[in-house]
């Protein structure tokens, strides 16, 4: 039996479910979420990854700085890269498909590296609150490059989801 029977369907809406059969454990989360649950056999651990990614070259990430209500966190340490090849048109098709004149896509691979940091979020949990709450802003900063990403309404609705669905299973 799912573990999500026992909780009202208002704090699953927008949240994903995933169940682990060998492990036992039950992952919650929401689409392009940076807040995760995982409830293990006798825990519930509420997780925070932020992650950013570009093409052809790492960004070697060396620091995250995330600003909301004035105040900056930040954050190095423990960031994990992964190379995923992704698949890109390298030029267009012309004519009509299903005719003499249609010549067809060409496509090319590119790789994509997406680098994460992902941590045990109660520490943090004064910067998520207050992400809820004012918004916020995220800098990545790394060797060959710096990105800036800010929390958009949805991204913020998702997160008090989490939150909430983390808070009530947890009391």
């Amino acid at each position: 039996m799912s573990f999500a029977q026992d909780i009202p369907s208002k704090l699953l809406k927008g949240i994903e479910i995933e169940k682990d059969e060998f492990t036992g454990q039950t992952t919650y989360h929401a689409k392009n979420c940076c807040l995760s649950i995982v409830h293990g056999n006798d825990s519930i651990i509420l997780y925070i990854s932020l992650s950013c990614s570009s093409f052809d070259t790492p960004i070697k990430l060396k620091k995250i700085y995330v600003l909301t209500n004035g105040e900056t966190k930040t954050i190095d340490g423990k960031f994990n890269i992964k190379e995923v090849p992704v698949r890109v048109m390298t030029s267009n098709s012309t004519g009509t498909f299903g005719t003499s004149s249609y010549k067809g896509t060409q496509f090319g691979t590119r790789m994509n590296y997406v680098e994460e940091w992902k941590e045990n979020a109660e520490p943090y949990m004064s910067m998520i609150k207050s992400i809820i709450s004012n918004s916020g802003k995220v800098k990545f900063e790394g060797e060959n490059n710096t990105l800036y990403l800010e929390f958009s309404a949805k991204d913020i609705k998702r997160m008090g989801n989490i939150l909430s669905l983390f808070e009530y299973l947890t009391k």
